[in-house]
C-alpha cells in the first residue's frame, strides 16, 4: 500500500517487494511475511556475515548451515527423477528495518555440475551429501521388493551423475 510505503519512508526504512523464490524443480522456497511496514528482505552472500572475531562478524558456526559453502552435494531433480552432483553456495536471509539487520536463516543455492544450471533457494529435503563406499542403501529391484545392501563402488560419470 502507498500509505505503508510513506509511513516506512518517514521512519527511515526502504520498502521493496520481497525476493521472488524460484526454489528448485518443486519451486519450493522460504515462506516469509512482511512483519512490519518498511521491512526489507535481502539475500546476502555468506562471506559478508561471517568471519573471525577480529573482523567483528559472526562466526560461521553461529549460523549452523547444513552444508559448508562451496561444498559438493547431491541435488534431487524432480524433472529427471534422480540425484545429480551439484555445488552448494550459501546466502544469509536477513531483514533490515530502521538500520538494524536481523538474520532469519541460511538460504541454499546449487549449481548442477552436469548442466551448469543454477537453482536458487533450494529446500534442504532436496539436498544430501554424496554417497560413499560402504554406506548402507536400500535398492528397489524390478520385482519392486525393497532390498538392503552396501555401496560397493561409487562411479561418477564425466557429466557428474552418480551411478
Amino acid at each position: 500500500d502507498e500509505a505503508e510505503r510513506q509511513g516506512a519512508e518517514a521512519n527511515g526504512c526502504e520498502m521493496e517487494e520481497s525476493s521472488s523464490c524460484s526454489g528448485c524443480d518443486l519451486e519450493r522456497g522460504l515462506d516469509y511475511e512482511v512483519v512490519q511496514p518498511g521491512t526489507q528482505y535481502r539475500w546476502t552472500p555468506l562471506c559478508s556475515f561471517v568471519g573471525g572475531a577480529a573482523s567483528g562478524k559472526l562466526p560461521v558456526e553461529a549460523l549452523r548451515p547444513a552444508y559448508p559453502d562451496n561444498s559438493l552435494v547431491e541435488f534431487f531433480s524432480c524433472t529427471h527423477s534422480r540425484w545429480l552432483l551439484a555445488k552448494v553456495s550459501l546466502d544469509v536471509l536477513h531483514v533490515e528495518c530502521f538500520g538494524e539487520s536481523t538474520i532469519l536463516g541460511v538460504v541454499y543455492h546449487v549449481r548442477v555440475i552436469e548442466t551448469k544450471q543454477d537453482r536458487r533457494d533450494v529446500d534442504l529435503s532436496l539436498l544430501r551429501r554424496p554417497l560413499e563406499v560402504g554406506e548402507v542403501v536400500e535398492v528397489r529391484s524390478e520385482a519392486t521388493e525393497l532390498e538392503t545392501g552396501q555401496i560397493v563402488q561409487v562411479k561418477r560419470s564425466v557429466q557428474g551423475r552418480f551411478r
